[in-house]
């Protein structure tokens, strides 16, 4: 549906282009064009019913007054015609004038709305920034061309610096203050998470109504550098599009929450360098495509929980140079069939498990990685091609199958 909508819109496009085009053009020519058209078209006319009735041969024509007189008929009919189709064509002309003026008033209203949603996303009352939030999204809603531009917006509100939870003894001015900022940011992950559920869908603990909106899939939601301490993205699907936290700080029991998510097509999530502090990344009950991407490279998990039960990976799953310190991973009942790579990772003092999973990689990637008081786990697990530790026996710490 997204991609016929797509379609239309290119379409409607340059059908819109063609139309400025022409209604850029001179009154006096387009009246010219049409008359020279129209008067070939009625010479054609005429010479076809003279050559009809036998006057533009050799041969002996008796010419009669009803003759003459449908000669007659056919001329003036072909002058009326003329005549007709001139005032076809500078009536479509006004047409299209009149559209392009839609097309120029319609740019303008967006970029009027868009600066009042603006204006009211920089107030310093909290109720005329959650207000600017719903104006914004509304626009992006209404406005495909821009869309984009409204997402950059909101994300870039998200993402800008603000600082953690005052102490309890701090003055109630600060404690408000710091609750805004922090409902402010998180209705605008709310706004993202409901535009990319499928319809009809609502969160997994339906403790927040769904509502029919307008889908943005396809789009970039650029999160990078935030510090997320709350808001849950579960359900989501992204098809060919980014959802990127890249060097985002998930503060202590605020872990990232994608539960039940689709990462579809080509799209693409990004967490590398992100640090996680007693919180945890959920991507429970997630179907990683193909052709999709979920980068944790480089990313720090602090005494939290990574759960990848129930997952189906088909795509591409980085961990390369990730830290695991004192954390859990569970990958129990999960399928991966994908490129699952853990390359240089650093796993200390924790737990990996992968009961029940089935493992058949086309590529798992172990090389360099380095266990520390970590057990990986893989003796519930069956495991359908071969684990490359990169080197002849698995590393302290790997627990197999049993041999059959």
């Amino acid at each position: 549906m997204a991609r016929l909508s797509q379609n239309s819109d290119t379409a409607g496009t340059s059908r819109r282009r063609s139309a400025s085009v022409l209604a850029r053009w001179p009154l006096w020519v387009v009246a010219l064009c049409a008359f020279l058209a129209a008067l070939a078209l009625a010479a054609g006319a005429l010479v076809a019913v003279l050559g009809w009735l036998g006057l533009l041969s050799r041969s002996a024509f008796r010419s009669s007054s009803g003759t003459a007189l449908n000669v007659v008929k056919v001329v003036l009919g072909a002058v009326a015609g003329v005549g007709a189709l001139m005032g076809l064509v500078i009536a479509y002309r006004r047409q299209l004038v009149a559209e392009s003026t839609d097309d120029r008033d319609r740019t303008r209203l967006f970029n009027e709305r868009f600066s009042a949603a603006a204006e009211q996303l920089g107030s310093d009352r909290a109720g005329v920034r959650q207000a600017g939030i719903y104006s914004m999204e509304g626009l992006a809603d209404d406005w495909p061309a821009g869309r984009q531009r409204c997402i950059d917006v909101l994300c870039a509100l998200a993402r800008r610096g603000h600082v953690l939870e005052p102490p309890p003894d701090a003055p109630i001015e600060d404690r408000l203050a710091w609750d805004d900022d922090r409902q402010f940011r998180h209705a605008i992950m709310r706004v993202v998470a409901a535009h990319l559920r499928p319809e009809g869908a609502g969160q997994a603990d339906d403790h927040v109504p769904y509502r029919p909106v307008v889908s943005w899939q396809g789009g970039n939601f650029d999160f990078t550098g935030a510090l997320v301490d709350g808001g849950d993205l579960d359900g989501i699907e992204l098809t060919d599009g980014q959802l990127v936290f890249a060097g985002a700080r998930f503060v202590a029991d605020a872990p990232l929450v994608l539960r039940g998510s689709k990462f579809l097509g080509k799209s693409l999530l990004d967490v590398r360098g992100a640090r996680f502090e007693s919180g945890g990344l959920d991507l429970s009950k997630v179907v990683v495509g193909p052709k999709a991407t979920v980068n944790c490279s480089d990313t720090l998990f602090e005494d939290g929980r990574v759960d990848i039960s129930s997952t189906i990976i088909e795509g591409w799953f980085y961990l390369c140079r990730a830290s695991f310190s004192g954390t859990e991973v569970e990958l129990s009942e999960a399928v991966l069939r994908g490129s699952i790579d853990l390359r240089e990772a650093k796993l200390t003092k924790g737990v990996v498990r992968f009961d029940d999973a089935v493992v058949e990689p086309e590529r798992f990637w172990f090389q360099g990685a380095q266990f520390k008081g970590t057990v990986m786990d893989f003796s519930k697990a069956k495991i359908v091609s071969e684990l490359d530790f990169g080197s002849a026996t698995p590393p302290t710490g790997v627990l197999l199958p049993p041999a059959p």
